[in-house]
Protein backbone atom coordinates (compact mmCIF):
# COMPACT_ATOMS: atom_id res chain seq x y z
CA UNK A 1 0.00 0.00 0.00
CA UNK A 2 2.76 2.47 0.88
CA UNK A 3 5.16 1.43 -1.88
CA UNK A 4 7.92 0.46 0.54
CA UNK A 5 8.04 3.87 2.20
CA UNK A 6 9.57 3.96 5.68
CA UNK A 7 6.94 4.45 8.41
CA UNK A 8 6.97 7.55 10.59
CA UNK A 9 6.90 7.92 14.37
CA UNK A 10 5.59 11.23 15.76
CA UNK A 11 6.67 12.19 19.28
CA UNK A 12 4.12 14.19 21.31
CA UNK A 13 2.64 17.40 20.04
CA UNK A 14 -1.10 17.18 20.71
CA UNK A 15 -2.79 19.15 17.87
CA UNK A 16 0.56 19.60 16.13
CA UNK A 17 0.78 15.84 15.63
CA UNK A 18 -2.65 15.77 13.98
CA UNK A 19 -1.50 17.99 11.12
CA UNK A 20 1.81 16.14 10.70
CA UNK A 21 -0.01 12.77 10.76
CA UNK A 22 -2.41 13.82 8.02
CA UNK A 23 0.31 15.23 5.79
CA UNK A 24 2.37 12.07 5.97
CA UNK A 25 -0.54 9.63 5.69
CA UNK A 26 -1.90 11.44 2.62
CA UNK A 27 1.39 10.72 0.89
CA UNK A 28 1.17 7.01 1.70
CA UNK A 29 3.23 6.89 4.91
CA UNK A 30 2.12 4.66 7.79
CA UNK A 31 2.09 6.86 10.91
CA UNK A 32 2.65 5.79 14.52
CA UNK A 33 2.11 8.48 17.18
CA UNK A 34 3.27 8.59 20.79
CA UNK A 35 1.80 11.02 23.29
CA UNK A 36 -0.50 11.67 26.22
CA UNK A 37 -3.59 9.47 26.35
CA UNK A 38 -5.83 12.47 25.58
CA UNK A 39 -3.86 13.71 22.56
CA UNK A 40 -6.33 14.24 19.68
CA UNK A 41 -4.10 12.47 17.14
CA UNK A 42 -5.21 9.23 18.81
CA UNK A 43 -8.63 9.71 17.20
CA UNK A 44 -7.44 10.59 13.71
CA UNK A 45 -8.46 8.16 10.96
CA UNK A 46 -4.97 8.65 9.50
CA UNK A 47 -3.08 7.45 12.58
CA UNK A 48 -2.13 3.79 12.10
CA UNK A 49 -1.14 3.29 15.75
CA UNK A 50 -1.27 5.48 18.83
CA UNK A 51 0.69 4.76 22.02
CA UNK A 52 -0.77 6.66 24.96
CA UNK A 53 1.17 7.64 28.08
CA UNK A 54 -0.77 8.59 31.24
CA UNK A 55 1.70 11.11 32.66
CA UNK A 56 4.59 13.24 31.43
CA UNK A 57 6.72 12.03 34.34
CA UNK A 58 9.29 9.66 32.85
CA UNK A 59 7.92 10.30 29.38
CA UNK A 60 11.22 10.06 27.49
CA UNK A 61 12.19 6.81 29.18
CA UNK A 62 8.83 5.24 28.32
CA UNK A 63 9.09 6.41 24.71
CA UNK A 64 12.53 4.80 24.49
CA UNK A 65 11.26 1.56 25.99
CA UNK A 66 8.56 1.34 23.33
CA UNK A 67 10.93 2.30 20.52
CA UNK A 68 13.39 -0.40 21.56
CA UNK A 69 10.85 -3.15 22.07
CA UNK A 70 7.93 -2.44 19.75
CA UNK A 71 8.57 0.42 17.37
CA UNK A 72 8.56 -0.04 13.57
CA UNK A 73 12.17 -0.35 12.44
CA UNK A 74 13.45 1.94 9.67
CA UNK A 75 10.90 4.57 10.74
CA UNK A 76 11.56 8.30 10.49
CA UNK A 77 11.29 9.83 13.98
CA UNK A 78 9.88 13.36 14.00
CA UNK A 79 9.44 15.55 17.11
CA UNK A 80 6.20 17.47 17.64
CA UNK A 81 7.11 18.76 21.10
CA UNK A 82 10.22 19.55 23.14
CA UNK A 83 10.31 16.15 24.85
CA UNK A 84 10.72 14.66 21.39
CA UNK A 85 13.56 17.05 20.58
CA UNK A 86 15.37 16.11 23.80
CA UNK A 87 14.82 12.39 23.23
CA UNK A 88 16.42 12.54 19.78
CA UNK A 89 19.26 14.87 20.74
CA UNK A 90 20.34 12.70 23.69
CA UNK A 91 19.78 9.31 22.03
CA UNK A 92 20.54 9.71 18.32
CA UNK A 93 23.25 7.03 18.22
CA UNK A 94 21.07 4.56 20.10
CA UNK A 95 18.08 5.23 17.83
CA UNK A 96 20.21 4.71 14.74
CA UNK A 97 21.62 1.50 16.22
CA UNK A 98 18.04 0.25 16.68
CA UNK A 99 17.40 0.95 12.99
CA UNK A 100 15.56 4.31 13.11
CA UNK A 101 16.01 7.53 11.13
CA UNK A 102 15.88 10.38 13.68
CA UNK A 103 15.14 13.87 12.38
CA UNK A 104 18.03 15.87 11.00
CA UNK A 105 19.83 18.13 13.45
CA UNK A 106 23.00 19.06 15.31
CA UNK A 107 22.35 17.53 18.72
CA UNK A 108 24.21 20.22 20.67
CA UNK A 109 22.22 22.95 18.95
CA UNK A 110 18.98 21.03 19.49
CA UNK A 111 19.67 20.89 23.23
CA UNK A 112 20.72 24.55 23.28
CA UNK A 113 17.38 25.58 21.77
CA UNK A 114 15.65 23.85 24.71
CA UNK A 115 17.55 26.08 27.15
CA UNK A 116 16.38 29.67 26.71
CA UNK A 117 19.45 31.15 28.40
CA UNK A 118 21.75 29.23 26.06
CA UNK A 119 19.55 30.16 23.08
CA UNK A 120 20.00 33.86 23.84
CA UNK A 121 23.72 33.42 24.41
CA UNK A 122 24.20 31.79 20.99
CA UNK A 123 21.99 34.39 19.30
CA UNK A 124 24.06 37.26 20.63
CA UNK A 125 27.30 35.66 19.40
CA UNK A 126 25.99 35.80 15.80
CA UNK A 127 24.65 39.34 16.04
CA UNK A 128 20.97 38.60 16.69
CA UNK A 129 19.42 40.91 19.26
CA UNK A 130 17.59 39.57 22.33
CA UNK A 131 15.76 41.25 25.22
CA UNK A 132 17.91 42.17 28.21
CA UNK A 133 17.90 39.11 30.41
CA UNK A 134 19.47 37.16 33.22
CA UNK A 135 18.84 33.75 34.74
CA UNK A 136 17.97 32.71 38.27
CA UNK A 137 18.08 29.38 40.08
CA UNK A 138 16.01 30.37 43.14
CA UNK A 139 13.37 32.86 44.23
CA UNK A 140 15.92 34.88 46.24
CA UNK A 141 18.26 35.01 43.27
CA UNK A 142 15.40 36.19 41.04
CA UNK A 143 14.53 39.05 43.39
CA UNK A 144 18.17 40.12 43.53
CA UNK A 145 18.61 39.86 39.76
CA UNK A 146 15.53 42.03 39.16
CA UNK A 147 17.55 45.04 40.30
CA UNK A 148 19.46 44.89 36.99
CA UNK A 149 16.31 44.92 34.82
CA UNK A 150 13.42 47.27 34.14
CA UNK A 151 9.78 46.33 34.74
CA UNK A 152 7.71 44.72 33.39
CA UNK A 153 9.80 41.58 33.80
CA UNK A 154 8.91 38.23 32.30
CA UNK A 155 9.88 34.89 33.82
CA UNK A 156 10.23 31.90 31.49
CA UNK A 157 11.29 28.41 32.54
CA UNK A 158 14.70 27.68 31.03
CA UNK A 159 13.36 24.24 30.11
CA UNK A 160 9.68 24.88 29.47
CA UNK A 161 8.80 21.27 28.62
CA UNK A 162 10.05 20.17 32.07
CA UNK A 163 8.18 23.00 33.83
CA UNK A 164 5.00 22.13 31.87
CA UNK A 165 4.63 18.94 33.91
CA UNK A 166 3.96 21.19 36.94
CA UNK A 167 2.32 24.29 35.47
CA UNK A 168 0.78 25.41 32.14
CA UNK A 169 2.40 28.86 32.30
CA UNK A 170 4.97 29.60 29.58
CA UNK A 171 5.53 33.23 30.59
CA UNK A 172 4.79 34.96 33.88
CA UNK A 173 4.85 38.77 33.84
CA UNK A 174 5.46 41.03 36.84
CA UNK A 175 4.71 44.74 36.47
CA UNK A 176 6.40 45.68 39.74
CA UNK A 177 8.34 44.32 42.72
CA UNK A 178 5.21 43.15 44.54
CA UNK A 179 4.06 41.26 41.48
CA UNK A 180 7.45 39.60 41.13
CA UNK A 181 7.46 38.54 44.78
CA UNK A 182 4.06 36.91 44.28
CA UNK A 183 5.21 35.01 41.19
CA UNK A 184 8.52 33.72 42.55
CA UNK A 185 6.69 32.51 45.64
CA UNK A 186 5.41 29.56 43.59
CA UNK A 187 7.25 29.59 40.25
CA UNK A 188 10.47 28.09 41.63
CA UNK A 189 8.61 25.31 43.45
CA UNK A 190 9.23 22.69 40.72
CA UNK A 191 12.97 23.45 40.85
CA UNK A 192 13.26 24.63 37.25
CA UNK A 193 15.58 27.65 36.75
CA UNK A 194 14.07 30.75 35.17
CA UNK A 195 15.10 33.17 32.46
CA UNK A 196 14.22 36.72 33.49
CA UNK A 197 13.73 39.15 30.62
CA UNK A 198 12.59 42.69 30.12
CA UNK A 199 9.26 42.48 28.30
CA UNK A 200 9.43 44.11 24.88
CA UNK A 201 6.59 46.67 24.63
CA UNK A 202 4.09 46.61 21.84
CA UNK A 203 1.14 44.52 20.64
CA UNK A 204 1.08 40.84 19.71
CA UNK A 205 0.97 41.91 16.05
CA UNK A 206 4.65 42.87 16.40
CA UNK A 207 5.54 39.18 16.91
CA UNK A 208 6.65 37.33 13.79
CA UNK A 209 8.00 33.80 13.28
CA UNK A 210 10.44 32.70 10.60
CA UNK A 211 10.15 29.12 9.36
CA UNK A 212 12.62 27.12 7.32
CA UNK A 213 14.34 23.76 6.96
CA UNK A 214 18.15 23.89 6.94
CA UNK A 215 19.86 21.16 4.92
CA UNK A 216 23.14 19.39 5.70
CA UNK A 217 25.09 22.12 3.86
CA UNK A 218 23.63 24.79 6.11
CA UNK A 219 21.31 26.19 3.42
CA UNK A 220 17.69 27.13 4.24
CA UNK A 221 15.43 25.30 1.77
CA UNK A 222 12.70 27.97 1.94
CA UNK A 223 11.83 31.22 3.71
CA UNK A 224 8.41 31.75 5.30
CA UNK A 225 7.01 34.16 7.88
CA UNK A 226 3.77 34.45 9.80
CA UNK A 227 2.64 37.02 12.36
CA UNK A 228 0.46 36.84 15.42
CA UNK A 229 -2.78 38.77 15.53
CA UNK A 230 -3.86 37.72 19.01
CA UNK A 231 -2.89 35.23 21.69
CA UNK A 232 -4.50 33.92 24.85
CA UNK A 233 -3.80 34.58 27.62
CA UNK A 234 -2.81 38.03 26.45
CA UNK A 235 0.97 38.67 26.57
CA UNK A 236 1.81 35.21 27.84
CA UNK A 237 -0.17 32.57 25.98
CA UNK A 238 -0.43 30.60 22.78
CA UNK A 239 -1.40 32.06 19.43
CA UNK A 240 -5.14 31.95 18.78
CA UNK A 241 -5.22 34.06 15.58
CA UNK A 242 -2.37 34.39 13.07
CA UNK A 243 -1.69 35.27 9.45
CA UNK A 244 0.91 34.31 6.86
CA UNK A 245 2.86 37.27 5.51
CA UNK A 246 6.23 38.25 4.09
CA UNK A 247 8.57 40.10 6.45
CA UNK A 248 11.94 40.46 4.70
CA UNK A 249 13.66 41.86 7.81
CA UNK A 250 12.55 38.81 9.79
CA UNK A 251 13.79 36.53 7.01
CA UNK A 252 17.17 38.26 7.15
CA UNK A 253 17.57 37.98 10.94
CA UNK A 254 16.13 34.45 10.93
CA UNK A 255 18.66 33.29 8.34
CA UNK A 256 21.45 34.97 10.28
CA UNK A 257 20.44 33.05 13.40
CA UNK A 258 20.01 29.56 11.97
CA UNK A 259 23.07 29.69 9.76
CA UNK A 260 25.24 31.42 12.34
CA UNK A 261 24.61 28.92 15.14
CA UNK A 262 24.88 25.87 12.86
CA UNK A 263 21.28 24.73 13.15
CA UNK A 264 20.20 21.85 10.91
CA UNK A 265 16.70 20.62 10.14
CA UNK A 266 13.43 22.20 11.30
CA UNK A 267 13.74 25.81 12.48
CA UNK A 268 11.08 28.21 13.78
CA UNK A 269 12.61 31.22 15.58
CA UNK A 270 10.14 33.82 16.88
CA UNK A 271 10.98 37.54 16.99
CA UNK A 272 9.35 40.71 18.26
CA UNK A 273 9.95 44.19 16.89
CA UNK A 274 11.18 46.47 19.68
CA UNK A 275 9.75 49.98 19.05
CA UNK A 276 12.45 51.52 21.23
CA UNK A 277 15.33 50.70 18.87
CA UNK A 278 13.65 49.22 15.78
CA UNK A 279 15.34 45.82 16.15
CA UNK A 280 13.74 42.42 15.71
CA UNK A 281 14.63 40.59 18.93
CA UNK A 282 14.61 36.84 19.42
CA UNK A 283 11.93 35.49 21.76
CA UNK A 284 12.58 31.76 21.31
CA UNK A 285 13.59 29.22 18.69
CA UNK A 286 11.59 26.02 18.24
CA UNK A 287 13.58 23.17 16.69
CA UNK A 288 10.50 21.09 15.74
CA UNK A 289 7.04 21.29 14.23
CA UNK A 290 4.88 23.98 15.88
CA UNK A 291 1.22 24.93 16.18
CA UNK A 292 1.53 26.79 12.87
CA UNK A 293 2.38 23.69 10.84
CA UNK A 294 -1.18 23.45 9.50
CA UNK A 295 -1.21 27.11 8.47
CA UNK A 296 2.12 26.66 6.70
CA UNK A 297 0.70 23.69 4.76
CA UNK A 298 -2.38 25.69 3.73
CA UNK A 299 -0.01 28.32 2.37
CA UNK A 300 1.73 25.73 0.16
CA UNK A 301 4.71 24.56 2.25
CA UNK A 302 4.33 21.14 3.87
CA UNK A 303 7.05 21.13 6.53
CA UNK A 304 6.19 17.63 7.75
CA UNK A 305 6.59 16.22 4.25
CA UNK A 306 9.88 18.04 3.73
CA UNK A 307 11.32 16.70 7.00
CA UNK A 308 10.14 13.17 6.22
CA UNK A 309 11.30 13.22 2.59
CA UNK A 310 14.77 14.31 3.70
CA UNK A 311 15.02 11.24 5.95
CA UNK A 312 13.46 8.88 3.41
CA UNK A 313 15.67 10.07 0.56
CA UNK A 314 12.65 11.11 -1.52
CA UNK A 315 12.57 14.05 -3.95
CA UNK A 316 11.64 17.26 -2.16
CA UNK A 317 8.64 19.40 -3.03
CA UNK A 318 9.73 22.87 -1.91
CA UNK A 319 7.79 25.65 -3.68
CA UNK A 320 9.50 28.90 -4.58
CA UNK A 321 6.63 30.98 -3.15
CA UNK A 322 3.63 30.63 -0.84
CA UNK A 323 0.26 32.24 -0.19
CA UNK A 324 0.26 35.26 2.11
CA UNK A 325 -2.75 36.67 3.92
CA UNK A 326 -3.93 33.20 4.96
CA UNK A 327 -5.26 33.08 8.53
CA UNK A 328 -5.60 30.36 11.14
CA UNK A 329 -8.16 30.93 13.86
CA UNK A 330 -8.85 29.12 17.12
CA UNK A 331 -12.31 30.52 17.97
CA UNK A 332 -12.63 29.27 21.56
CA UNK A 333 -9.32 30.73 22.72
CA UNK A 334 -9.87 33.88 20.63
CA UNK A 335 -13.18 34.58 22.36
CA UNK A 336 -11.31 34.35 25.65
CA UNK A 337 -8.68 36.69 24.22
CA UNK A 338 -11.41 39.14 23.21
CA UNK A 339 -12.41 39.45 26.87
CA UNK A 340 -8.82 40.33 27.83
CA UNK A 341 -8.33 42.86 25.02
CA UNK A 342 -11.76 44.40 25.57
CA UNK A 343 -11.09 44.77 29.30
CA UNK A 344 -7.90 46.71 28.51
CA UNK A 345 -9.64 48.92 25.94
CA UNK A 346 -7.67 47.49 23.01
CA UNK A 347 -10.52 45.81 21.14
CA UNK A 348 -14.29 46.14 20.78
CA UNK A 349 -16.75 43.41 19.85
CA UNK A 350 -17.54 45.01 16.43
CA UNK A 351 -13.83 45.30 15.62
CA UNK A 352 -13.27 41.70 16.71
CA UNK A 353 -16.12 40.50 14.48
CA UNK A 354 -14.70 42.47 11.55
CA UNK A 355 -11.26 40.94 12.11
CA UNK A 356 -12.52 37.34 11.88
CA UNK A 357 -15.21 37.84 9.23
CA UNK A 358 -13.23 36.23 6.44
CA UNK A 359 -12.39 32.78 5.15
CA UNK A 360 -10.69 30.96 8.02
CA UNK A 361 -8.62 27.86 8.55
CA UNK A 362 -9.06 26.09 11.87
CA UNK A 363 -6.46 23.98 13.68
CA UNK A 364 -7.33 20.27 13.34
CA UNK A 365 -10.88 20.78 12.06
CA UNK A 366 -11.68 18.75 8.92
CA UNK A 367 -15.00 17.24 7.87
CA UNK A 368 -13.25 14.10 6.58
CA UNK A 369 -11.42 13.60 9.90
CA UNK A 370 -13.63 15.15 12.59
CA UNK A 371 -12.79 13.01 15.61
CA UNK A 372 -9.58 14.80 16.71
CA UNK A 373 -11.60 18.01 17.06
CA UNK A 374 -14.45 16.20 18.83
CA UNK A 375 -12.00 14.53 21.22
CA UNK A 376 -10.19 17.80 21.95
CA UNK A 377 -13.43 19.70 22.68
CA UNK A 378 -14.73 16.84 24.84
CA UNK A 379 -11.54 16.83 26.92
CA UNK A 380 -11.66 20.62 27.37
CA UNK A 381 -15.29 20.46 28.54
CA UNK A 382 -14.45 17.66 30.98
CA UNK A 383 -11.60 19.69 32.46
CA UNK A 384 -13.80 22.79 32.75
CA UNK A 385 -16.50 20.82 34.56
CA UNK A 386 -13.90 19.33 36.91
CA UNK A 387 -12.53 22.82 37.73
CA UNK A 388 -16.06 24.09 38.40
CA UNK A 389 -16.78 21.21 40.76
CA UNK A 390 -13.54 21.80 42.65
CA UNK A 391 -14.39 25.50 42.97
CA UNK A 392 -17.82 24.65 44.39
CA UNK A 393 -16.39 22.55 47.08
Amino acid sequence: MNGGLPPAVLLGGEAIAVSACRSLAWSGVRVHALGHVHDPVARSRWCHEFVGIESKAGLIERYLTWLEASGPRDAAILPCDDHGVELIARNRARLEEWGYRPVEGDDEVMLAMLDKDRTYELARTVGVATPRSTSAQTADEALASAETLEYPIGLKPLRSHVFAAHSPHKLMVASDRAGLEAIVGWAFGPGVPMLMTEVIPGPEGAICTYFTYVDDRGQPLFDYTKSKIRQWPKRSGLTCYQVSDWQPEVVEVGRRLVQGIGLRGIAAPEFKLDPRDGQWKLIECNHRFTGSIDLTRHCGIDVARIAYDRLAGRPLNVPESYRTGVTQWNPIEDIRALLDYRRDGELTVPRWIASVARRQHFPMMRLDDPMPTVASLSHKVSRAVARLRRAQG
